[in-house]
């Protein structure tokens, strides 16, 4: 039986390195989320997202690549995580990329953005007095 030498053969080296970066270019590379409202009283400001006291908005998120070659897919998981759920609680709905925020109590917090278990990103979040009409 001949074993298979990379010394005597520089061009498998080669093709084995190309092949190698080739497929590092072929992922989507992470460059913010875009979120939209779909339900309820919240906003997205210039630098966080605000959602009024006592209330629930819906929410889809979905990631940004920055990767002319490569969008993020359907099957790529967006999840959401608050640090403090004491002021803004996240549940994830049934639907792929949508979620629930409530704003349990004033404050501010953050919400941790993963994108298939991968922590890729952080977003402010605050909970604001609710406006009288």
């Amino acid at each position: 039986m001949r074993r298979f030498r990379f010394r005597s053969r520089p061009w498998a080296c080669g093709a084995l390195l190309a092949g190698a970066a080739l497929l590092a270019g072929c992922k989507p590379t992470y460059d913010g989320v875009q979120i939209r409202f779909l339900f309820g009283e919240g906003q997205r400001a210039p630098d966080r997202i605000e959602i009024p006291e006592g209330q629930a908005v819906l929410i889809e998120v979905r990631p940004l690549s920055s990767n002319p070659y490569e969008d993020y897919e359907a099957f790529d998981l967006v999840d959401l995580r608050s640090f403090n759920e004491n002021t803004l609680f996240v549940a994830p709905t049934p639907k792929t990329d949508q979620f629930v925020l409530a704003g349990a109590g004033l404050g501010t917090t953050v919400l941790r953005v993963l994108v298939n278990d991968e922590e890729v990103d952080t977003l402010d979040a605050a909970v604001v007095e609710q406006v009288s009409p």
